[in-house]
């Protein structure tokens, strides 16, 4: 499990990673859950696409608790890193519970 931040100025080369990356998990039958840069969604909606059976509960749940999808990737490509604390309000210990973080940096092509 891991929380992956894509982020520099080459837009298609981040979202191209993001895909593999979550294609790659897939694949493997774990979890993934890529939230891009154009994607925008209600922050309840998007954890339950990582979550098995259940609903997210209305009140903030501790990320321990519930049921997650084996060894679920988190991939946040730009700005919506900021998408952690998001998530982090509606799941006390989400970044703890999903990590470590790791930040990936696009070069510019030329």
């Amino acid at each position: 499990m891991a929380i992956i931040i894509i982020q520099g100025p080459a837009k298609s080369g981040k979202t191209m990673i993001a895909v593999a990356l979550r294609n790659a998990q897939v694949a493997q039958a774990k979890g993934a859950l890529l939230v891009d840069e154009d994607q925008d969604g209600d922050t309840a909606a998007l954890i339950e696409k990582v979550l098995v059976g259940d609903p997210l509960p209305s009140e903030p749940t501790d990320a321990k608790v519930l049921p997650w999808k084996p060894e679920t990737d988190i991939i946040l490509v730009g700005d919506k890193a900021k998408m952690l604390d998001a998530f982090e309000a509606l799941v006390p210990g989400f970044t703890a519970f999903h990590g470590p973080t790791f930040t990936v940096t696009t070069a510019a092509g030329g």
